[in-house]
């Protein structure tokens, strides 16, 4: 698929990494294999359940307003599903859930995937706002997005067991108003762009200035130096928009080594220091 042949056929299915396609017949067994992975088989609909084959098939379009595989641009692969349901076109919402490859979680592929399919969604009908549950063995995954762009609305105490323990059910919500802040992108991706292209600056500014921007400035000291033996603990959205910067200092990554290799605020002055020292002049 060629980005130019959609440009004026409604809500894009593109993003910088990944696009959206709708989920065909031949991705079925793709889907099911993912939805019975030990990664997501507490996390996603079958809550644990091992479903029979016919059954798993059948109730995949269930309540289902739209889904669709998340592709990889650069290795056609796919990397998760992201689904919208149970609409109430009366009252304006419907509710959205992603389910990533396990290979690729961290690397914000399939959270860059969640963010077209909100577009498509906000574009596409005249909805409030949108919803998400989860639990708490799970907001783990995308805790910037919980915190900086859904909103929680609610949460049922102690409502699933898992691993010994009972945890609570949140209820997240994403209004139009607030996604329209954003022009329907994660929250300043487009002012990002400066941190990276902006050639005078040392890494350890550009660094610092990330980590203030997704919600880790305890790593920053008060006099503006970095901590950096400490963890960087980011999630799929920080990676996602770590990516962003990435791919503005003119390098992309191997998702696997985004995840693997940056571990310490050290190790991510390090790799920017060498990103911007390798990068091809123009």
């Amino acid at each position: 698929m060629r980005r130019e042949e959609f440009a004026d056929s409604g809500p894009s299915l593109y993003g910088r990494r990944v696009v959206l396609k709708p989920l065909a017949a031949d991705d079925v067994p793709f889907i099911c294999e993912l939805e019975l992975h030990p990664a997501n088989l507490h996390r996603w609909r079958h809550r644990g359940r091992i479903p029979n084959p016919e059954t798993q098939v059948r109730t995949l379009w269930d309540g289902v307003l739209a889904q669709f595989l998340v592709v990889d641009l650069e290795t056609n692969k796919g990397v998760g599903l992201v689904s919208a349901y149970n609409p109430d076109f009366g009252n304006g919402h419907c509710f959205v859930a992603f389910m990533s490859n396990p290979n690729y979680l961290g690397t914000g592929l399939c959270v860059e995937g969640a963010a077209i399919l909100i577009d498509y969604l906000f574009e596409s009908w005249p909805l409030r706002q949108v919803m998400a549950e989860t639990f708490g063995f799970n907001i783990g995954q995308f805790e910037s997005a919980a915190q900086n762009i859904f909103e929680e609305q609610g949460r049922l105490k102690e409502y699933a067991f898992f691993r010994g323990k009972y945890w609570d059910k949140v209820i997240l919500v994403l209004t139009r108003e607030r996604w329209s802040k954003t022009s329907g992108r994660f929250a300043a991706f487009s002012h990002r762009a400066d941190i990276a292209t902006t050639t005078d600056r040392s890494p350890d500014d550009i660094v610092a200035t990330f980590l203030t921007e997704v919600g880790r400035g305890s790593m920053v000291d008060a006099a503006g130096n970095l901590r950096l033996r400490e963890d960087l603990s980011l999630d799929s959205l920080s990676f996602l928009e770590f990516a962003v910067v990435l791919e503005d200092l003119g390098l992309r990554l191997p998702p696997e080594d985004l995840v693997s290799s940056l571990i310490t605020v050290e190790d991510l002055v390090g790799f920017v220091e060498s990103a911007l020292r390798d990068r091809p002049r123009k």
